[in-house]
């Protein structure tokens, strides 16, 4: 339903419990919600959602994020508060992305991944969670998307396959095809991506905190 639809049912004086706002958020007519009564979407306070948009069941946003244009969430996905969700960026949904995440134009976020708090996506980011293609096969579909930890750092045309964690601090080089763990506060760069060496100091994020 259009939130242009919405709105008039509203003015109207009917209810749409499926779909719960808080204050002071903009969102444009022609974004798409795709409504479910028993998983409402929830929509906190000062968060925008531009053009374009299309919203699934169960999609929880947290306050003051933006979602830019012809961006899609599927269902259940969860983001944080003041998080940057890019124009034409698409999450298959069943996903956790923290809060002051940056993900940018044209990325692509697996279903079943988790990116925690300050992460940043380059765009045209690609992130994969089965290992075996099922189609057209006879066996199980088994889907384990990639963790992206804390301030975790991730440049553009990157792609992720399943099941890889990429530390706290890290950095992943533009075109990069990480295929293995990356651990905390080290630069990979290549296809498959290897480390080169450490993150600078001078480079690191307040938020985290290692030992």
């Amino acid at each position: 339903m259009f939130y242009e639809e919405i709105e008039k049912l509203w003015l109207a004086g009917q209810r749409v419990p499926e779909l719960k706002i808080g204050k002071n958020v903009k969102i444009a007519k022609n974004v798409n919600f795709l409504l479910k009564k028993e998983y409402p979407i929830e929509i906190g306070d000062d968060v925008e959602i531009h053009n374009g948009c299309i919203i699934y069941w169960g999609t929880k946003i947290g306050n003051g994020t933006r979602i830019f244009h012809n961006a899609g969430l599927r269902e259940f996905t969860e983001i944080g508060e003041k998080t940057i969700f890019g124009s034409l960026s698409f999450c298959e949904g069943r996903t956790k992305i923290g809060s002051h995440v940056s993900i940018t134009s044209q990325c692509h976020i697996t279903a079943k991944a988790t990116i925690e708090d300050h992460v940043f996506m380059g765009p045209g980011t690609v992130t994969t969670n089965t290992r075996r293609i099922v189609h057209g096969r006879n066996y199980e579909l088994i889907e384990i998307g990639p963790t992206l930890k804390k301030a975790c750092r991730v440049g553009g045309g990157v792609t992720i396959i399943p099941e890889v964690t990429i530390g706290e601090d890290a950095l992943v080089a533009a075109g990069a095809v990480v295929t293995k763990d990356v651990p905390p506060r080290k630069i990979v760069m290549g296809v498959p991506a290897r480390i080169v060496r450490d993150v600078p100091k001078d480079e690191w994020h307040p938020a985290v905190n290692i030992e």
